[in-house]
């Protein structure tokens, strides 16, 4: 299915859920990684203990507040890069290092609109265990078009 919607002007990729969380896990990653009490015990974890608790997001939300505030203020998109440039290859829960090239990344920050990403990633916050799935397995990229059109999932 790829290979027949790509196109050069409409380039398509395969995702599987990789794409938003990825994005959501770059931009948030401090918040993520935040020093709270329970959240680490070695230096060797890949995520914080209480991720899946009931009370991750609300011990966090002024933090995932002042994050997201990036995405109204254009910041984002340094964020993103700094993060994918800094910690490559560190594990993260959202993060699939092999399913994010540059290219990926840049075209996707390019064509989604920063309110489409805040809205997919405060319905990460609303359970980032069951709302994880779902996501585009398959998303095509349309730079020419109208900015609400440049992406289709």
């Amino acid at each position: 299915m790829r290979d027949h919607l790509h196109r050069e002007s409409a380039p398509v990729h395969y995702v599987e859920n990789a794409l938003i969380t990825g994005l959501f896990g770059l931009l948030c990653w401090e918040v993520l990684f935040a020093p709270l009490p329970g959240a680490f015990f070695h230096p060797f974890q890949s995520g914080p203990a209480d991720l899946y608790r009931e009370d991750f997001v609300a011990r966090r939300r002024e933090r995932f507040d002042a994050c997201l505030a990036r995405l109204e203020d254009g910041r984002y998109r340094q964020a993103i890069h700094d993060n994918w440039r800094m910690k490559a290859g560190i594990a993260n829960p959202f993060v699939h290092w092999g399913a994010l090239t540059e290219e990926l990344l840049e075209q996707a920050l390019e064509c989604i609109p920063a309110e489409h990403l805040r809205a997919c990633f405060e319905r990460l916050l609303g359970n980032l265990r069951a709302n994880r799935a779902g996501l585009p397995d398959l998303i095509q990229f349309l730079p020419e078009a109208p900015a609400s059109e440049r992406a289709t999932g």
